[in-house]
């Protein structure tokens, strides 16, 4: 006698997809909110203008990592809680919650980034061409390098893989 497959396992699994979706929206939602946060908690640096370039100054010129720092220091918080926090709750399908977890964070890495320098004052670099020689101007908010965009899904795939192998019901 020849039986057929249920439907439901011939289709392709729409739980999952909705899934790995839920967590990529609440990631890029998180990581708007800790632009906000970043531009929130970081001083901008003062530099002058000299002969139509800007150039940080004083103990501004040894901070000028803050920005990138406090970038850094929220993003790996922010990822390793919400990967924590998103493969205990959603852990249905480990497959999607990592595709979620994956894409998720490299996305709030750069909404992060995005955001925060929205918010943050202009790139003096561009102003100083129009202005005068002493002209005081802060700096704008950026991330300096590539490197600092792993902090995010560094610490949200952490969260995960504590989660798998420490804190799972299935561990």
């Amino acid at each position: 006698m020849i039986t057929e497959r249920p439907a439901e396992t011939s289709a392709p699994d729409r739980g999952a997809a909705r899934q790995a979706s839920l967590i990529i929206g609440i990631f890029v939602v998180v990581g708007a909110g800790c632009g906000v946060l970043w531009e929130r908690f970081w001083t901008a640096p003062t530099g002058i203008v000299f002969e139509g370039k800007w150039y940080l100054v004083g103990p501004d010129a040894v901070d000028s990592f803050d920005g990138t720092g406090r970038y850094i220091l929220i993003a790996a918080i922010a990822g390793l809680l919400l990967g924590t926090v998103l493969s205990l709750a959603l852990d249905r399908d480990e497959v999607a919650t990592l595709v979620g977890v994956a894409v998720g964070s490299l996305l709030a890495a750069l909404v992060m980034a995005w955001v925060g320098n929205l918010l943050g004052p202009p790139d003096p670099r561009e102003l100083a061409p129009d202005k005068e020689d002493s002209t005081e101007l802060v700096s704008d908010l950026r991330v300096e390098g590539r490197s600092p965009y792993v902090a995010f899904p560094a610490g949200a795939l952490t969260g995960a893989v504590i989660v798998w192998f420490g804190l799972s019901r299935r561990a």
